[in-house]
């Protein structure tokens, strides 16, 4: 499809979506709704390297984004599901349509929630920042730690969650991908108090190579504080071999830096790799339909014992204006600015990129 046909057939979706019926007839006690994003983006990216390549090679990027979405919620008593399909006709031409999540949840009458599926995991904050560069990474390998949607069973009580996760080993890490997928923990607690949201995690996982174990997992906190029209995100975690099962930043698209949160085997010894960060950003509510954001976020990747000589740095910092021109149109107008400093451990190897752009979402 080209640009030119996509955009005109974003417009006309726009100009029908105001006559959509979200929610669906259902027989007494359920209810069935269904939803979506169409998600675009357009921006000047100084990288050597555009993020997305256009047809002209140039730095400007325009694209459909693959977190572009149509959902359906389901609920009947105490059962509550979902299913979400990714639309990504710009990403992956062959085949444009795929799951993004499909999960059940059952609540029982003591509170406890069990829940089933293909879902976002616990132990992450890369959504909540706001920074769009990157398909809305949010600042992910940047200071803040993310993490996509995966098999689990969960059960949730009174704001404590507890999952068992099924995780594919990344195929850029050391470790041998083969034939591995490691069972992960994560444990969050999720608190809400007045002004105050806030979220504490924590994961862990181990897998055997070459007769070695390796063990990775992460410890974070988010906290969202409001006062009147403003707020403020804050976010730190602290991890080892955290790129041993995707929670770190395996989407730089300077260059790929997740390289330096691989552990691997040498000579019968762990190589343990090392990640910090943090993130912190402010917002106001300029007005009911007009918010301005500030963030930024930074992060340092090395060893455990020392067998790189310069620890890697990241750094990124964003400013953005959303505005929801009604309730089916929201434009984000955004800078940044992104760097890596010693890249993959190599002393005066500095990498950085300036974005300036727009997105598009389209919602019903």
């Amino acid at each position: 499809m080209t640009m030119k046909k996509l955009l005109l057939s974003v417009l006309m979706l726009a100009l029908a979506l105001p006559a959509f019926a979200l929610d669906i007839p259902m027989p007494d006690g359920m209810k069935l709704n269904m939803y979506g994003q169409v998600r675009m983006q357009a921006y000047y990216n100084s990288a050597d390297t555009p993020t997305v390549a256009t047809s002209e090679g140039s730095y400007l990027t325009y694209t459909m984004l693959n977190n572009s979405r149509l959902g359906w919620n389901f609920s009947a008593g105490s059962f509550k599901a979902n299913v979400e399909l990714k639309v990504e006709p710009d990403q992956k031409p062959s085949a444009p349509i795929g799951f993004r999540q499909f999960w059940g949840a059952y609540t029982f009458e003591n509170g406890l929630t069990f829940t089933a599926g293909n879902k976002t995991t616990l132990a992450g904050s890369n959504g909540y920042f706001n920074d769009i560069y990157n398909s809305n990474s949010g600042l992910s390998g940047f200071g803040t730690i993310g993490d996509v949607r995966r098999p689990l069973v969960m059960l949730s009580w009174y704001g404590f969650d507890l999952a068992i996760i099924s995780t594919e080993i990344d195929d850029s890490s050391n470790v041998n991908a083969k034939d591995k997928t490691p069972v992960r923990g994560e444990l969050a607690y999720n608190l809400k108090a007045g002004g105050l949201s806030a979220k504490f995690f924590a994961s862990g996982a181990s897998i055997k190579e070459q007769k070695e174990t390796i063990t990775a997992g992460h410890v974070g906190a988010y906290l969202n504080p409001t006062f009147g029209n403003m707020y403020l995100k804050i976010s730190g975690y602290y991890g080892i071999n955290i790129g041993m099962y995707g929670s770190a930043s395996s989407t730089l698209k300077i260059k790929d830096a997740a390289k330096m949160v691989k552990p691997s085997v040498k000579n019968g010894d762990v190589e343990n790799s090392s990640s910090f960060g943090g993130a912190l950003a402010f917002g106001v509510n300029i007005l009911p339909n007009l918010t301005l954001e500030v963030g930024g976020g930074t992060a340092i990747y090395g060893t455990t014992d020392d067998t790189v000589k310069d620890d890697m740095t990241t750094f990124a910092a964003y400013g953005q204006v959303s505005y929801k021109a009604n309730k089916h149109i929201l434009l984000i107008p955004q800078v940044g600015y992104y760097s890596i400093t010693n890249y993959n451990g190599a002393a005066n190897d500095d990498r950085n990129l300036l974005m300036a752009g727009l997105e598009l979402r389209m919602l019903f």
